[in-house]
């Protein structure tokens, strides 16, 4: 079974191809990290049950359905000014934050045996945060200088 990407924005970001984009930070990821994962999908909005928004959300292997991810693009890129979608790094490294934290939700649960349940969530982050670096090594050399301004910005 191949792992599909199904879109199902109703507009397209600003000067921003996401599906393109998923793609390309999937290439980071060590492909047995990735074993099981069905599909990653691209929404608009993802509401919590308390109606929170979320940025993105894995969901476990429910009946006939495989493990999935979700992700919204109204809430991961929310008062992101547009300037950013011309910078395409910018965009793309807050893409991959959630993408590589969901992903690392799927890996916890897929493929880890003795973390403890409870840290589940930090173990998402750890995770995140490495694939993170891996994928945009290059870069950290050149924002680092500017990353309290992107931060102020954002």
């Amino acid at each position: 079974m191949t792992m599909r990407i199904e879109n199902h924005l109703s507009r397209r970001p600003f000067l921003f191809d996401v599906e393109k984009e998923v793609n390309k930070l999937l290439s980071f990821i060590p492909p047995e990290h990735l074993m099981g994962l069905e599909r990653i999908v691209l929404l608009d909005e993802i509401w919590a049950n308390k109606g929170h928004r979320l940025a993105g959300t894995y969901k476990m292997k429910q009946g006939l359905q495989g493990p999935a991810i979700e992700i919204s693009i109204n809430s991961t890129f929310r008062g992101m000014p547009h300037i950013f979608f011309c910078l395409p790094f910018v965009a793309r490294f807050t893409l991959a934050d959630i993408l590589y934290h969901e992903i690392g939700h799927h890996y916890h649960s897929a493929h880890t045996h003795g973390v403890n349940k409870k840290r589940k969530e930090q173990f998402a982050e750890d995770y995140g945060k490495i694939m993170l670096r891996r994928a945009v090594f290059f870069w950290t050399f050149f924002l680092r200088p500017l990353s309290p301004v992107l931060r102020y910005l954002a």
